[in-house]
């Protein structure tokens, strides 16, 4: 019986549960920045790889293209997973 009445006064586990409550409130709260800033750095890649395709000439998948000065130059963009690939002689 002594046992018991020791093991209801005893705070020792309130510590422990009070840094695994503080734990996971901060782990909740890194997935939420994480995935916010998952979102902004998708929608800013993807305004990246539309100006790279406008440069080069091409909306989903264009080829060729002309410089400021009347240059033409031989390059092919392609997207692929939000990703802009430049492939050509003068890319």
């Amino acid at each position: 019986m002594f046992n018991i009445v020791r093991f209801t006064r005893d705070e020792e586990g309130a510590v422990t549960v009070d840094w695994v409550v503080l734990t996971a409130a901060i782990v909740g709260i890194s997935i939420a920045v994480a995935a916010t800033i998952q979102i902004g750095l998708n929608n800013a890649s993807a305004t990246v790889a539309d100006g790279v395709l406008a440069a080069v000439g091409g909306g989903s998948g264009g080829s060729g293209g002309s410089g400021e000065n009347g240059d033409t130059f031989d390059c092919t963009a392609t997207i692929v997973n939000g990703t802009a690939t430049l492939v050509g002689e003068d890319c």
